[in-house]
């Protein structure tokens, strides 16, 4: 992004990055010196609602007083350079058109050229503060209030960081604080809620239309947004292991489901068949990695419970531990980035850095594929009440 505009200060026309470019200090200082020694002894006008520059004997003026300044008569073609003596308002409107479109507060010191155009029409081309920053544009040094959408063409970084009101702050090496984000040696990335008590979340995390998607809630709880609404993860994009101190809890309350049948026949002899297929098995993933190393884990493939559900006259997929996703190829395609050349100022310091071509690419974050799952707590419990089954007819038989 460029810090100050590239533009010609007497008429607003754009200038190429080359030696003709001119920051809007330089601009200022430039015509300044042109004057200095043409013109004759500066003028104190002093400020009003409306005051005369074409009544001004010289192109350099004083304003002085503190009256707020409405409207500016200078011919159309005519410029002038003014400097503020003291602190007054400088009103933007419809004919007095100032840089950012908004009024402005001058400071002893400050100075503005100003340009008629026509239809009694008058620009502030340049506003120079006395601490040598501009107004409209955003400066190296100070503090200074930025509104509206600004693009950065290059990564943003900084030590001392940016604040939006009270509620954000980023920054690297910054200190914990009311609402902020910054990284250093300890934490990395470091997020620090705003209010030290919230009413009801900590952090919350909304999709551009609002929706909340998830929170961290007051009391540490890490929640959706919905109940019973979004999964954690997805059958392509998995967590490779989960850690917890207790097992996970499922909903069975009676008053959220039908009435619990036993078990058919058909049933109850698929439950027995499937006892049998437990076995041991690698994953090739681990095999690839590990080699004669990788782990054996206990379980059968789903494939093959389907098998054996199937040889029964059972639908396998009306039984809620038979699982199967399947999911198209996830891709974004970034589009290629135009060589830009930097940016000097006349002493040849780089003001803005250039920025290398880069073609278009797709970055792929899933290929399509399909996967087959189990929900094991109930296929175990599936496989009991086969158990149950034998355990009933060996005590029979006793």
């Amino acid at each position: 992004m460029s810090l100050l505009p590239n533009r010609n200060i007497l008429d607003g026309s754009v200038v190429p990055n080359t030696s003709q470019y001119k920051t809007a200090m330089g601009q200022v200082y430039d015509v300044l010196a042109a004057k200095v020694g043409t013109d004759t002894a500066t003028v104190i006008v002093a400020s009003a609602a409306t005051i005369n520059l074409n009544a001004a004997a010289s192109d350099a003026v004083d304003v002085s007083g503190t009256i707020p300044i409405t409207a500016v008569t200078l011919a159309e073609g005519a410029t002038r350079i003014a400097r503020f003596t003291n602190i007054l308002t400088f009103t933007n409107g419809a004919s007095l058109i100032l840089p950012g479109g908004a009024n402005i507060t001058t400071a002893a010191g400050d100075f503005a050229i100003l340009r008629g155009y026509a239809s009694g029409v008058v620009r502030c081309l340049a506003f120079l503060r006395a601490d040598g920053s501009s107004i409209g544009d955003v400066n190296l040094t100070g503090t200074q209030t930025v509104a509206g959408a600004k693009t950065f063409s290059s990564v943003l970084t900084g030590s001392a960081g940016i604040v939006s009101g009270a509620s954000l702050s980023m920054g690297t090496g910054g200190s914990a604080g009311a609402g902020s984000f910054y990284s250093d040696a300890n934490f990395g990335t470091r997020f620090q809620s705003k209010s030290a008590s919230p009413a009801q979340y900590e952090y919350a995390f909304y999709t551009s239309a609002g929706t909340l998607r998830a929170a961290i809630d007051n009391f540490g709880n890490w929640t959706p947004g919905a109940d019973n609404t979004y999964p954690c993860g997805t059958a392509s994009l998995r967590w490779s292991i989960i850690y917890s101190a207790t097992g996970a809890i499922n909903t069975s309350d009676a008053t959220q489901k039908t009435a619990v049948a036993p078990l058919t026949t058909a049933e109850i002899d698929a439950s027995k068949a499937l006892a049998k297929e437990i076995g041991t098995y690698q994953f090739l993933s681990s095999v690839a990695q590990k080699g004669g190393a990788a782990r054996h884990h206990v379980g059968m493939t789903v494939q093959r419970a389907i098998e054996v559900m199937t040889s029964f006259g059972l639908d396998p997929f009306r039984y809620g531990f038979i699982c199967f996703d399947k999911w198209d190829r996830k891709a974004v395609e970034h589009p290629a980035i135009a060589a830009v050349e930097a940016v000097l100022d006349d002493e040849g310091n780089i003001i803005e850095p250039a920025i290398a071509e880069v073609a278009a690419w797709t970055e792929v974050i899933n290929e399509a594929g399909e996967s087959y799952g189990f929900r094991y707590d109930e296929l175990n419990i599936f496989i009991a009440r086969g158990f149950e089954a034998r355990l009933a007819a060996l005590e029979a038989a006793v």
